[in-house]
């Protein structure tokens, strides 16, 4: 995998699989402190498959970021997992990703069967796509979310500035959202609550066919 500390990047077209860590961030780690604050960092059309994390973020984890926006935009994440060890009694761990203490924008990603885990209360909803602990602008619009074990969405607490519009969600377990719901919105109006249709997900083929229910989104 990679960690990038303290560094602006532009992550793109690679595939990332069977990584593992200890802790945090399966297959990228970003820690980013002064000077470095006001710079880009950006992921995109990538494939994270069957990267596992001992805690925080199977695919990926964000921890200190800059004061602009990191941008993951069309992206896979399959499979991925993170288990969240540290500390024991820890509650969400975001199997796809970990988005501690950025601005982001997070777009046109599609996410399948990510797994999140926790031992602590409320762990049943510990992000399997994507927890959010940041009082920070999130933006989650125009994604595809399917088959999450341990909801789509959660976060660690509540009153951040998060918005979750725009996106298609299928079979996610137990539910979209996590419960409380702390930082995400009612769901509805432009969100989508049908099967995507990928053409062969047997086969690892995540594209859409031609009737997908997302390409009309």
């Amino acid at each position: 995998g990679i960690a990038a500390v303290d560094c602006q990047l532009y992550i793109g077209d690679n595939r990332f699989e069977s990584n593992s860590c200890q802790y945090d961030g399966g297959a990228i780690y970003i820690f980013v402190g002064p000077p470095f604050l006001d710079g880009s960092l950006q992921i995109v059309g990538n494939v994270f498959l069957r990267n596992v994390a001992g805690d925080h973020g199977g695919a990926i984890e964000a921890g200190q970021g800059m004061l602009s926006p990191l941008e993951i935009r069309n992206n896979l994440f399959v499979l991925n997992e993170a288990h969240g060890k540290d500390p024991p009694g820890g509650v969400g761990t975001g199997g796809a990703i970990s988005m501690r203490d950025w601005p982001s924008i997070i777009s046109n990603n599609t996410f399948v069967g990510n797994i999140g885990t926790g031992t602590g209360t409320g762990s049943t909803c510990s992000g399997g796509h994507i927890l959010v602990s940041t009082d920070k602008r999130v933006e989650i619009t125009a994604n595809i979310f399917v088959a999450a074990e341990g909801c789509a969405l959660s976060c660690s607490a509540p009153s951040f500035d998060t918005v979750a519009e725009g996106n298609l969600y299928w079979n996610n377990d137990p539910r979209n959202i996590g419960n409380p719901r702390n930082c995400f919105p009612e769901l509805g109006g432009n969100d989508l609550f049908l099967d995507p249709l990928f053409c062969d997900p047997a086969s690892d083929n995540y594209g859409l066919q031609a009737d997908s229910p997302a390409l009309s989104a």
